[in-house]
């Protein structure tokens, strides 16, 4: 009893300050947001529903504050606006507000920030009747600068001399008013936040709205993207090497499992023992390792082009975790008489869904810290993955890096905001935006970085996030840091030195400012090369039972031999007594 007590007070020791540095886990995120300020966004559209327009204002006011409370507009209570000190209205769709609506937003005193349509129902501003314009461009009021931009549909509003205009949209020579202030009163003119460039200037306009200490300064990373047990461990660390001796540090986004297409065979860290050491190298240099989850790929698709928690074929979340198998096409609700016969159809399809990703996580970051390499934060292939997806990462990781999937019905309708932030379907994590791209090659490839890193630096305190592939050596590195080193005011972020945690009923690994990372690691490597096995179950049970078998054998035999050696001993004691 005693030595069981004393086990149980050995593993709280070692797992509470993990799970005191999990608290810690989005320091940096944190000492951005105010506490102070909670955010009521409401919004209109056809199916009174979060849509990919609502989870992207999600995704910027989470930068300001964790206090964003989201709610349709027939659900909308005074008691709701009492709770607020900044409330959002989103007009997604054109619509009459029923009289309690208007008459609740019309009794609003506190900064009132409205977006799209049907604000001119309750607010100080008055549309131009009639007027619907499509500029191309966008200026900031003092900016002489325009950035071009696809067709954004603008209906006008008429401004007074009390009104001041914080940005305009531009037709040929035409300044029209896109974002106007009154008083505590702020209108976006056209719905469209869906455009990047005007969701940028939204972003920045925030700041000027929303209470925040936030400076004048771009943290930045450089993440080195799939890297497998097929990558080449010289290239890799060249690249590294180039990174180190100009003070950069890195991230190694690590697939621990390469899947050969066709073929279906696997490659294992096991079999990359030079890389793995070049990784372990890295790691306690500037590098630091990102999970990008168990093998990137589904269906026969290879490591690092396939996706691995999207069904792309069928555009939906995966439910059969043997691709090999029938795979239905998921019915959508409008295909049932009701939802409670859609519930109960599409909850055991959920259900498949969370052990396959339960799985899939789990078993990549145990691979990962069977030889010593510890993830510190996730990032889900080619960005891609569904809400219930997101829930499951967050009770593994406290940060995720890349782009986030915004819809359950369209992988592509992905995003992710300007600089450092969370939102309520990432349940807490701490979202590092990938806003400039990757290099691809092409000179169109870098106008389009560079486009990117315009657009982004919009925005006062942008993250400058962007990705490289090892596999093309140093050569065409330089051209890409040349980006970071345009913007002023840049900060390279050492993830190690930001408090994170990682955890599962295993592994428990966290970081603080100093750096060092504490593990807690319970996988043994000789786990590997039984968890590696292509037996099947019945397989792995019957080998199971053999070994127990052969294990009494040998038990058997060395008590037979013990028993044998005592009768000896004994008919010599009884002779030498007779004798």
């Amino acid at each position: 009893m005693f030595r069981r007590f004393l086990s149980l007070l050995l593993v709280s020791l070692l797992v509470l300050p993990m799970m005191a540095n999990g608290a810690r886990a989005k320091q940096q995120l944190e000492a951005l947001q105010n506490d102070d300020v909670r955010v009521l966004l409401i919004y209109s559209n056809e199916n009174s529903a979060e849509s990919v327009a609502v989870r992207k204002l999600d995704l910027l006011l989470h930068h300001f504050t964790k206090h964003v409370r989201l709610v349709a507009d027939f659900a909308l209570t005074e008691q709701m606006l009492k709770d607020a000190t900044h409330v959002i209205y989103y007009g997604e769709t054109e619509r009459q507000l029923n009289k309690e609506v208007v008459s609740l937003m019309k009794g609003i005193k506190k900064p009132l920030i409205m977006v799209g349509e049907n604000f001119e129902q309750f607010s100080s501003f008055n549309r131009r009747m009639g007027a619907i314009l499509a500029v191309n461009q966008i200026s900031q009021q003092d900016s002489a600068t325009y950035f071009q931009s696809s067709p954004l549909l603008i209906k006008p509003i008429h401004v007074t001399e009390e009104m001041e205009v914080m940005l305009y949209g531009v037709k040929e020579e035409e300044r029209v008013p896109l974002f106007v202030q009154y008083e505590d009163e702020y209108a976006l003119t056209s719905s469209g936040v869906l455009e990047e460039l005007v969701y940028y200037y939204i972003a920045e306009i925030l700041h000027e709205i929303l209470p925040n200490n936030h400076a004048d300064e771009h943290l930045a990373y450089l993440r080195l993207e799939d890297i497998h047990p097929m990558s080449d461990p010289k290239k890799l660390k060249d690249v590294a090497a180039y990174l180190e001796e100009r003070g950069i540090p890195y991230l190694l986004v690590v697939i621990p499992v390469y899947i050969t297409p066709n073929t279906g065979e696997r490659v294992y860290f096991a079999d990359s023992p030079e890389l793995v050491e070049v990784l372990r190298e890295l790691q306690n240099k500037g590098g630091t390792v990102i999970s990008h989850g168990y093998t990137h790929q589904y269906r026969d698709s290879e490591t690092g082009e396939g996706f691995e928690f999207w069904d792309v074929v069928n555009d939906q979340f995966i439910i059969e975790s043997n691709p090999n198998n029938s795979i239905e096409t998921i019915r959508t609700i409008d295909q049932f008489p009701n939802e409670e016969e859609y519930r109960a159809y599409i909850e055991p399809l959920k259900k498949k869904e969370r052990k396959y990703v339960k799985k899939r996580i789990k078993d990549s970051i145990h691979e990962l810290a069977s030889h010593e390499l510890y993830p510190l934060a996730f990032e889900a292939p080619h960005y891609t993955m569904s809400q219930q997806g997101y829930e499951i990462v967050a009770d593994y990781f406290t940060s995720i890096f890349g782009q986030i999937q915004l819809s359950d019905e369209n992988w592509e309708q992905m995003s992710a905001p300007p600089y450092l932030s969370s939102a309520h379907l990432l349940r807490g994590m701490a979202l590092y935006p990938e806003t400039i791209g990757y290099v691809d090659g092409t000179v169109e490839g870098s106008m389009e970085n560079q486009k990117r890193l315009n657009q982004v630096l919009i925005v006062r305190d942008s993250v400058i996030g962007g990705f490289y592939h090892p596999y093309l050596g140093v050569e065409p590195l330089p051209e890409f840091l040349s980006l970071y080193e345009k913007v002023p005011n840049l900060k390279w972020i050492d993830f190690k030195k930001h408090s994170n945690a990682v955890k599962t009923s295993r592994v428990q690994i966290s970081t603080e400012k100093t750096g060092t990372i504490h593990i807690k690691n319970d996988i043994a490597r000789w786990e590997n090369i039984w968890n590696h096995s292509e037996l099947s179950s019945l397989e792995k049970v019957l080998w199971g039972l053999t070994t127990i078998v052969l294990l009494f054998i040998l038990l058997f035999l060395a008590f037979s031999f013990y028993l044998r050696t005592q009768v000896k001993k004994r008919l010599f004691k009884e002779r030498d007594t007779i004798g």
